[in-house]
């Protein structure tokens, strides 16, 4: 971003096509996060977010009685470091970071060559991989969205786990009322 600024202000340019790790941070997806990079959004998140964060997972994990809450909080800490939320925020469509990737091409052409991160077949265009892959991020972002403000999917539920979570709030709803709908399906 700051070299795509800097390029800018000089009056160039710089040409940056969405990968597969950008597109998994985006998605939920961390695995490929490491450590210095949720410490780095650290200080971006409050220690009530991170409390109120436990307290959704708690909610659905409920504490062994047996171990307590300062070994469950220290595992959730270890799970779901200081950072993940203020992370998430940033790459998510209305983040400083996700706001700007989902401006940037999968595909890009310059002059006679077509550019994307692990190449293209020579029959598929660059429009059609922008127009299609990234209506299809973003339709996916806004669902996520949606659920999160519905207060259905909590910030730590991780791109892996999502489907066997939503599955089981699902489930509880249909318990609790049978003849009804919930909104968020």
């Amino acid at each position: 971003m700051k070299l795509d600024e800097q390029a800018d202000a000089a009056g160039s340019a710089v040409h940056l096509v969405l990968g597969n790790h950008e597109v998994m941070v985006m998605s939920g997806d961390l695995r490929s996060v490491s450590a210095a990079e949720y410490a780095a959004f650290a200080q971006d998140e409050s220690q009530a977010e991170r409390d109120s964060l436990f307290s959704e997972f708690i909610r659905h994990n409920p504490i062994n009685p047996e171990s307590g809450e300062a070994t469950a909080r220290e595992k959730f800490d270890n799970r779901y470091p200081p950072g993940l939320i203020a992370l998430r925020k940033a790459f998510s469509l209305q983040g400083n970071i996700g706001r700007w990737l989902i401006q940037q091409p999968l595909a890009l052409k310059v002059n006679d060559k077509v550019y994307m991160h692990g190449g293209i077949a020579s029959s598929v265009s660059e429009d059609s991989i922008n127009s299609r892959a990234k209506t299809e991020l973003r339709n996916f972002l806004n669902a996520t969205q949606t659920l999160r403000a519905a207060g259905v999917m909590p910030w730590y539920v991780d791109y892996n786990d999502r489907l066997s979570f939503l599955n089981a709030r699902a489930e509880e709803f249909k318990a609790g009322q049978p003849d009804k709908r919930c909104g968020w399906v």
